[in-house]
């Protein structure tokens, strides 16, 4: 099936004012999904939101009635094994009205970074998608331009946070007619992916593995804030939480045993375990 192109009909755009509000409300919901909100502190910022809940499963919606609408659900995770609550956002406006702005200002204002087929993700996954995602299909709209994108996150953590926004092209406002330069923004979406415990593991084995190579020991400048061994001769004696920046103290023996010679702290290489967030988990 080939899709044909049909001409949209003239839709009144934004304003200034109304696309200052739709930034703001898509800032909030990246900083939702990414943790940095609780739904509570939305609403303090938004007013009270109307809400359904089916299940597992909350959502709630944000209008200007007449303009644009925005959703923030909340679900149980549905990858195998993996104890998260995925966070779903999206805004988009109503099908008559249109919002103009640059792809630029859009990823500059939610922080947004482009992604790149190959590039590391947390310094051990790959990442598979390419930034742009261009209609190649006769079944695809030919006017419509999906854009890839992840919100810088810390190494360690348990999800990434992804975004797409689509844009398309608009025949209705010269220099808007291809995908190149168009600004005709139709939709904003960003969402959780949490990695699987398979991903986990190996993202922590390469960290172990690389900070084993570095020989951290006592009196050494702690790299990372997370759980780290302490080995001596006598194997693994000690494992504790140690700050970023903070020396790595002599390793203990516990209250049971001790060195050869009778001491209860000793000097140790210190060997990364694990996040500190992490902890409860392992």
């Amino acid at each position: 099936m080939v899709v044909e192109h049909v001409k949209q009909p003239p839709q009144t755009p934004l304003s200034t004012e109304q696309v200052s509000t739709f930034l703001k409300v898509a800032t909030i919901g990246t900083d939702w999904v990414a943790g940095k909100l609780t739904i509570e502190q939305v609403q303090q910022q938004l007013g009270t939101l109307s809400f359904s809940r089916i299940g597992e499963s909350t959502t709630y919606f944000y209008r200007q009635d007449g303009i644009f609408g925005a959703v923030f659900d909340i679900d149980k995770d549905k990858k195998p094994s993996v104890d998260g609550v995925s966070r779903r956002f999206k805004v988009e406006p109503v099908s008559w009205k249109s919002v103009s702005i640059p792809r630029e200002v859009v990823e500059h204002r939610l922080g947004l970074h482009r992604v790149r087929a190959g590039e590391l993700i947390d310094g051990v996954r790959k990442e598979a998608l390419a930034y742009e995602a261009r209609p190649i299909l006769s079944t695809q709209d030919p006017d419509r331009l999906r854009l890839n994108l992840r919100l810088p996150l810390p190494d360690d953590s348990p999800f990434d946070v992804r975004a797409t926004l689509v844009y398309r092209a608009n025949p209705d406002e010269p220099g808007q007619s291809n995908l190149d330069n168009t600004t005709y923004l139709r939709s904003i979406e960003i969402w959780r992916d949490y990695l699987t415990p398979e991903e986990l593991n190996e993202r922590n084995f390469n960290k172990r593995k690389q900070y084993g190579y570095m020989n951290l020991r006592t009196g050494m400048l702690c790299p990372e804030t997370g759980w780290w061994e302490g080995w001596a001769a006598e194997g693994q004696i000690d494992k504790q939480v140690i700050r970023q920046n903070m020396l790595f103290p002599q390793a203990g023996f516990g209250p049971n045993s001790s060195a050869p010679n009778g001491a209860r702290f000793v000097d140790a290489q210190w060997m990364w375990h694990s996040p500190y967030h992490d902890e409860t988990s392992q």
